[in-house]
């Protein structure tokens, strides 16, 4: 069979974000042996106007018989070959969260001239794609859908893992991570909230004033991150807005009890092997967590149906 090349375009190198990364050099192990893989990097961050001219124009040097562009840079798309170029996004947030001139130029260079210029456009669950075409209704026939998968590395714990007291993860800290209402609902509970992010100086704060037992970690590798998911009693992820929302399949995948929000694209992810619950509604968040400390059927059976739910999204079927 002829070979193929593909050049598979990613932002630049950064400790505490691997996701896109992980996922698609992963999915590279299951491609047909035809197919020449090459992995390129942004030489800057993205920004600024001048450095993502720059990680565009090096782009043009890395160009092969397949261009895909994995997420986050989308711009450069203006600057490879359009009929050899494909683009990956993952979420509309940044839009749904900005205004004004900033928020026009994201959706110009980000969103509408690179869906325009190119033939296909994947996104990773149908809540993206939906979220997509309230922008960009006239291309939709352009988008199709490739869920992500969970990675191998994400497996239970060769021994039972025994906290003194819960340990509820926390993964992220930005806006829509909802960390605030996350803190409100464990207020005087006897647990320790691990979290995975930079925290703010008003979220401190609020851990303080709520007496929050917390442990905080940033730019973890992936096996410290595993690790994490092992050691937890609960998965957290009351998040605002996911476009897919990986936390949930990797804390399953580890055999770690789900708590999730009722909107966006988390009870899909989920496959209802987890408590839905109203981000809004601190105190949803709180029965959530009791119900789950004190009920080891319940807990063991979020744990069996998650097992279950993780075969959904294997690196096998997507490829």
């Amino acid at each position: 069979m002829k070979s193929m090349k593909i050049t598979y375009f990613f932002r630049k190198k950064a400790n505490d974000k691997h996701s896109i990364e992980g996922l698609f050099t992963q999915l590279q192990k299951y491609l047909p042996p035809h197919i020449q893989i090459k992995n390129w990097y942004a030489p800057f961050h993205s920004k600024r106007i001048l450095p993502r001219l720059l990680s565009g124009i090096s782009a043009r040097f890395h160009q092969n018989q397949i261009n895909h562009i994995t997420g986050d840079i989308h711009f450069i798309a203006l600057l490879l070959p359009k009929n050899k170029t494909i683009l990956t996004i993952h979420d509309v947030e940044i839009l749904n969260r900005t205004c004004g001139i900033k928020h026009q130029i994201l959706k110009l260079f980000w969103f509408a001239l690179p869906i325009k210029r190119l033939p296909v456009i994947t996104v990773i669950s149908e809540f993206t794609k939906n979220e997509l075409l309230k922008y960009v209704p006239q291309y939709e026939h352009k988008i199709k859908i490739i869920p992500n998968f969970v990675r191998q590395e994400f497996q239970p714990p060769t021994q039972p893992v025994k906290n003194t007291i819960p340990h509820i993860l926390q993964m992220g800290t930005k806006h829509n991570k909802n960390l605030p209402n996350v803190i409100k609902a464990l207020k005087n509970l006897p647990c320790k909230l691990l979290i995975v992010g930079t925290l703010s100086e008003k979220q401190k704060q609020q851990l303080a004033e709520n007496k929050i037992i917390y442990q905080n970690f940033e730019k973890l590798p992936l096996d410290k991150i595993v690790a994490l998911y092992q050691k937890a009693d609960i998965l957290c992820f009351a998040s605002l807005y996911e476009g897919f929302g990986l936390p949930i399949l990797e804390a399953q995948a580890t055999g770690t009890p789900v708590i999730t929000s009722n909107t966006a694209s988390m009870p899909y992810v989920s496959g209802y092997a987890a408590l839905l619950i109203n981000p809004h509604n601190p105190q949803e968040i709180r029965k959530a967590v009791f119900d789950i400390l004190e009920n080891s059927e319940l807990k063991q059976t979020l744990i069996r149906k998650g097992f279950e739910n993780c075969k959904r999204f294997q690196p096998q079927t997507i490829t």
